[in-house]
């Protein structure tokens, strides 16, 4: 889905998508792990790209992509022309390095746009619905919160407004009270979301390092992306 949409004519671009990417304090990592879930709320990175120059050339290609509403193919050729230029050498291959960069800084950058509108308009559409995208490739762990309804003030949404994970095409989408009763829907119990919520921990096999995670999400994806990039995480 584009982050531009049109209307009679003109190209109407995803204003509070962009205003998130344009915020982002750019930091050179060299993994990954390096900053983790609310720490990449108000940053951009890109694991193992440690010059600021090149940094600075990926972060241009991904707003520019995201600012004229491109598809992947077109980050791809800006992506190849500054690899070249700087010579690097990054990890896996171009087609999933690419997708990686790509599709995740938009994810966020949607879902932070996303949740400034839904919040917005919360006097008429209390409620947030979740939803995946209903087909085979969507993963068993995201399948169990299809269709769970909960107020948009629910600390659900602090830690499993999507994405919640790598490539996770989960969305939320804001319900007005007849909503809910045209299409015959119930407010989620509390007591359906205690398997979601109960943090646990794990040991890194590569670095024997302990790490705190919630279940079905993957490790660093446990945050609200516009919560976390306007400071108001801490409310959880």
């Amino acid at each position: 889905m584009s982050d531009t949409t049109t209307k009679y004519g003109q190209l109407v671009k995803f204003d509070e998508a962009i205003s998130n990417l344009k915020s982002k304090v750019q930091i050179p990592t060299e993994s990954y792990k390096d900053l983790f879930g609310h720490i990449h709320a108000r940053a951009f990175t890109v694991a193992g790209a440690t010059k600021t120059e090149l940094l600075d050339d990926l972060y241009k290609d991904v707003l520019a992509a995201i600012e004229n509403g491109e598809a992947i193919t077109d980050f791809r050729a800006r992506f190849d022309k500054a690899v070249s230029k700087h010579g690097w050498s990054c990890n896996g291959k171009r087609g999933w390095r690419t997708q990686v960069i790509y599709q995740n800084n938009k994810n966020t950058a949607r879902a932070a746009g996303r949740w400034q509108q839904q919040d917005r308009i919360k006097h008429r559409r209390p409620y947030l619905l979740y939803l995946t995208a209903g087909d085979s490739r969507v993963r068993p762990q995201h399948n169990a919160w299809n269709y769970i309804l909960l107020p948009i003030e629910h600390n659900f949404w602090h830690t499993h407004y999507p994405p919640n994970g790598w490539n996770c095409r989960c969305k939320v989408v804001s319900m007005s009270d007849a909503d809910i009763k045209r299409m015959g829907l119930t407010v989620t119990p509390d007591s359906a979301l205690k398997n979601y919520q109960k943090p646990f921990t794990e040991v890194d096999p590569k670095t024997g390092e302990e790490l705190e995670r919630l279940p079905r999400i993957d490790f660093g994806w446990d945050y609200n992306p516009a919560l976390a990039w306007l400071g108001q995480q801490a409310k959880c």
